[in-house]
């Protein structure tokens, strides 16, 4: 049976709540009670500058890998631009996480970066022309490392010691546009073959990245009409290119305010507004309002779920299980699937090798 996927995706929201070592580990304890299919941890340090008075966040990865030895089920997804790292340095730590949760990460990409960005991590800036073309390369050099060790790579002597075939991993011999990568990777293939990838798309150019790579698909809206083509969309593109459009999910980035009255949800959202700014769409409620437009989207077949941006406290992922995912599961709409070993196999969505 087909259910509806939740990612959340915490963040700093004001300039008084750094996020700690303490609050993640609750976060992601509280987070997996709820049965949330995984967190996603978007860099905010691409996009914001650090004099806008938003505190830094923790590195991505990192903080997975923290939050792998504290939790068992739920996914651990970091972001990371191909804008500003090496392919092979971002493949051998996201397979680390893979081997360390074992089975349980992902890695978003977000389509561009803004030049202080660029310029912070002492890049020069990429040409926003390039980026689709870069972030391919850069995804099918990431893959054939994953893969550069067969599944049956390390084998087992009888006193008990690992070893490695002779035939068990070879170089990649990648010589590219952007990258020249000998490889093979130094550690044996992740645990899901390739780590969950989660594609950000605000471009037609961005899209087609992530139509031929990606596993999720993050669009830049959220409303009924625009969803339902969107989808569509997607599905033709896709037999197009002669991919099964079941192997794709897409998964809108929205904010849910919960409220008791809708007049408190339209004051929280006009308050929101002003004092963030977002990108995102606001979905503001009561719990039932919230839900009704999650399952719609999703019993329409528009979305396979949503990644809900939730400030990083305790409070607020409690009010997101309490409220809305106790009420999702109640509607038959939300069914956690721990029962699955890895995260490409709670989303049903097999590893395409190197493509």
């Amino acid at each position: 049976m087909k259910t509806l996927h939740i990612n959340c995706v915490p963040f700093s929201s004001d300039s008084t709540t750094p996020l700690t070592r303490e609050v993640l580990l609750h976060l992601a304890i509280a987070a997996e009670e709820g049965g949330v299919d995984a967190l996603l941890f978007a860099d905010m340090g691409f996009f914001i500058r650090p004099c806008s008075g938003n505190l830094p966040d923790l590195d991505p990865v990192l903080t997975c890998a923290a939050l792998a030895a504290v939790t068992r089920h739920i996914g651990l997804i970091p972001s990371a631009s191909p804008l500003i790292i090496q392919p092979y340095n971002l493949a051998r730590r996201l397979a680390a996480l893979d081997h360390i949760s074992v089975g349980r990460a992902g890695w978003h990409l977000p389509d561009g970066l803004s030049d202080a960005a660029m310029a912070a991590y002492g890049h020069p800036t990429t040409p926003a022309e390039s980026w689709p073309a870069l972030s391919t390369e850069f995804i099918h050099v990431a893959k054939q490392l994953w893969h550069s060790w067969s599944e049956q790579a390390i084998t087992i002597r009888s006193d008990g010691r690992s070893a490695v075939k002779g035939s068990g991993n070879h170089p990649i011999r990648h010589q590219g546009t952007f990258f020249a990568v000998q490889g093979p990777l130094d550690i044996p293939r992740p645990p899901q073959g390739s780590p969950l990838i989660l594609q950000q798309v605000h471009t037609t150019a961005m899209l087609e990245v992530a139509l031929n790579h990606a596993d999720i698909i993050l669009p830049p809206h959220h409303d009924a009409a625009t969803a339902n083509t969107f989808r569509q969309t997607v599905n033709q593109r896709a037999r197009q290119i002669k991919r099964d459009p079941a192997t794709l999910c897409i998964m809108p980035t929205i904010i849910p305010l919960l409220a008791d009255n809708p007049a408190d949800a339209q004051q929280q959202a006009e308050q929101y507004r002003h004092a963030h700014h977002p990108e995102h769409p606001i979905i503001a409620g009561t719990a039932d309002q919230i839900a009704d437009t999650l399952e719609q989207a999703f019993v329409s077949g528009a979305v396979d779920g949503f990644n809900l941006l939730i400030p990083a406290t305790i409070n607020a992922m409690h009010a997101i299980n309490q409220q809305l995912i106790t009420l999702l599961q109640a509607r038959g709409v939300f069914q956690p699937r721990y029962r699955d070993s890895t995260l490409r196999q709670r989303y049903q969505l097999p590893d395409r090798d190197t493509d």
